[in-house]
């Protein structure tokens, strides 16, 4: 008896709930990406002749053109208005590479029309997460996809910065002042 009452009550529960949307304008613009909106505006990537532009990659050729180009480097796979513990202003991120001798390599994993005059006005080159090529459009596979081919192995959840050393050894990092922290890096 007990338990056909407790089964006419989930069943009453059940049936009695109506789930509405009232915002019928909710955007998932940070759960998957929009790049193929923008393809006009992305340009191939170019190693020889990088132009302030913003560059559709994927991590194999980033990781070749950081390691052609003979320079220790940080790359800082930035998110959607990030704004985590491990996350720094795209305009501080610029100002530190500089100051360490650093050639910057900023990572957007989701593109969005409403930042795109931002990322114009930074006057550095910005690569996106070309998530074609990883035949996804959720943010989380192909950023860790993306990862993966960059450094060449599996990446720790929550590292967004990736050192490459002159001799294209890398360290992954989980904030940017362990980049000179770790015993492992010679600077």
């Amino acid at each position: 008896m007990r338990k056909l009452i407790l089964f006419i009550t989930l069943l009453f529960v059940a049936t009695s709930c109506n789930v509405s949307l009232v915002n019928t304008n909710v955007s998932f613009d940070g759960l998957y990406n929009n790049s193929d909106k923008y393809k006009e505006i992305l340009t191939s990537i170019d190693c020889e002749n990088i132009s302030k532009n913003i560059y559709l990659t994927n991590g194999i050729e980033l990781r070749n053109c950081i390691i052609n180009n003979n320079k220790p480097a940080l790359v800082y796979i930035w998110s959607l208005h990030c704004k985590g513990e491990n996350c720094v202003n795209i305009e501080f991120f610029i100002r530190f590479c500089k100051e360490n001798n650093l050639v910057p390599y900023i990572v957007i994993e989701n593109l969005i029309e409403k930042d795109l005059n931002y990322y114009k006005s930074l006057d550095v080159d910005l690569y996106v997460i070309n998530n074609t090529y990883y035949k996804t459009k959720f943010v989380n596979s192909y950023s860790k996809k993306f990862s993966q081919d960059l450094i060449q192995e599996k990446r720790t959840l929550g590292e967004r910065y990736i050192f490459f050393d002159e001799n294209a050894k890398v360290t992954t990092l989980s904030t940017i002042d362990g980049i000179f922290h770790k015993e492992s890096l010679s600077m």
